[in-house]
């Protein structure tokens, strides 16, 4: 009768972990599409900021000119840019309404994959009280058979004993099977050990709504750690799927506090509060998310501990810190330039294949004042542009000043500052292009070549400097 009953555990207890592995796997796919709707979704939402800045700049441009132009000016040019920018404006608002409603989906999907794992795992831990009696009662019957024979009576037991250590370790192996699926330490020494299921969390809590300081990350420095702190080794319990909702929302909310005191701080230390601070921060706040999410993963027993290179170092303030202010200043200037060099190239399309694409320089520089402000898909047009075209466009002034005095100026405005430089020459045409400081050296930005230089340029016998400041 014994037998049966333990073939009985045995049966359901593998059809559970059958159950509970798949649901895990479920559970890792979801998730896994999840991240990659929240990225697209992040990324519609910020190319949607992007154009609608975009389409307001252009439509400030145009009523400005359209109010000093004088009676027969063509405007037409201006007004087609107009017409397209808010084209692409209602294309690209379709493109993040759906990525949100794949987003909200894909949400879906994930929290019905969650509630089938949580009770895939609740099942699956009531076999464990199951299985321990079934050890209990098989070492109880051997230890008695075995006393009984060290009395000499005479009777052949053996069989017996040999027949309870088999089916004890029958029990062992599956409880061990069931630690395996829930994430739990396994039975030690053929004997159940006890089970690590319960307790704090690893690390001395949750840090900031995350999991920054469970797994020895840097933390933040705007928020403080609060938990019941556990010993060392891991978390020490599976992570309900309402508890990994709730951290992520609360996570969320730290992160987004998090980075507006890194705008605060980095404008502080010499930033410039622009386009490309915006970019450097919604970066900042996906790998935040990013991290959150896959410490989660590790709470929820989807995956093994973070890697130091996997890990994201917040901000610590203090002389000793591993990472500051000072070094995220650093990553941002970084940023900056890797940034530019994606798209340098993309400005003027072809100039190799087409003449006219040596004489549109001021397109060009056009072009990369408007990614420098946050557009995602400016290039060169035909054509150039006058002095007072370039007003226009900038909404700024082209200053009589000279190479340095242009660095002195982006300098003060700080890393992440541009402006559109143009030149006069003793012999032949002036030429339009682009200054950047990054925080620690100003940079030539030449939109029609596509090549990034230091400063000042050398474009030959030039008599005549200005910036748009």
């Amino acid at each position: 009768m014994a037998q049966m009953r333990l073939s009985e555990v045995q049966e359901r207890t593998e059809d559970l972990i059958e159950t509970n592995e798949t649901n895990k796997g479920r559970v890792q796919q979801c998730q896994a599409h999840m991240n990659d709707c929240q990225q697209r979704a992040d990324a519609s939402r910020m190319a949607l900021q992007q154009m609608q800045s975009r389409y307001q700049a252009l439509a400030s441009q145009y009523q400005s000119a359209a109010s000093r132009a004088e009676e027969g000016t063509d405007l037409s040019s201006m007004r087609s840019e107009l017409e397209a920018a808010a084209a692409e404006l209602e294309r690209q608002r379709d493109r993040a309404e759906t990525d949100e409603y794949l987003l909200q989906s894909a949400s879906r999907d994930l929290m019905d994959a969650e509630r089938e794992l949580d009770q895939s795992t609740h099942e699956l831990q009531g076999q464990v009280g199951e299985l321990q009696t079934h050890i209990s009662e098989y070492r109880q019957r051997a230890q008695q058979a075995d006393v009984i024979a060290g009395m000499a009576y005479g009777a052949n037991i053996g069989s017996f004993i040999r027949q309870m250590e088999e089916k004890q370790s029958l029990a062992n192996d599956l409880l061990n099977r069931v630690y395996r699926s829930l994430g739990m330490s396994e039975v030690a020494g053929g004997t159940t050990g006890g089970s690590s299921y319960g307790g704090g969390f690893h690390g001395g809590g949750f840090h900031g709504g995350g999991f920054s300081g469970l797994s020895g990350g840097a933390q933040s420095t705007n928020l403080s750690s609060s938990g019941s702190g556990a010993g060392e080794g891991g978390y020490s319990r599976h992570f309900t799927s309402e508890e990994a909702k709730a951290q992520y929302q609360r996570a969320i909310k730290s992160i987004d506090e998090t980075i507006q005191n890194y705008r605060t701080e980095l404008v502080a230390h010499g930033a410039m509060d622009g386009a490309m601070l915006t970019k450097f921060l919604a970066k900042q706040r996906a790998d935040m998310l990013r991290y959150e999410a896959e410490e989660i993963k590790v709470a929820r027993r989807l995956r093994e501990p973070l890697s130091d290179e996997e890990r994201y170092h917040y901000v610590v303030v203090g002389e000793n810190s591993p990472y500051n202010y000072d070094n995220l200043m650093n990553e941002f200037g970084q940023f900056c330039m890797t940034d530019i060099r994606s798209w340098i190239s993309d400005i003027n399309p072809n100039p190799n294949n087409d003449p006219r694409r040596h004489v549109n320089c001021g397109k060009c520089a056009a072009a990369v004042y408007e990614r420098l402000n946050g557009s995602e898909n400016a290039v060169a047009g035909l054509g150039t542009y006058s002095i007072s075209e370039m007003n226009s466009i900038t909404g700024r002034i082209q200053t009589s000043m000279s190479p340095s005095a242009i660095e002195s100026y982006l300098r003060t405005q700080g890393a992440g500052s541009h402006v559109v430089v143009g030149v006069d020459r003793e012999n032949g045409a002036g030429h339009w292009f682009n200054a950047f400081f990054d925080g620690h050296q100003v940079y030539t930005i030449e939109g029609q070549g596509g090549v990034i230089n230091g400063w000042p340029p050398d474009y030959g016998n030039v008599v005549h400097w200005d910036a748009s400041v």
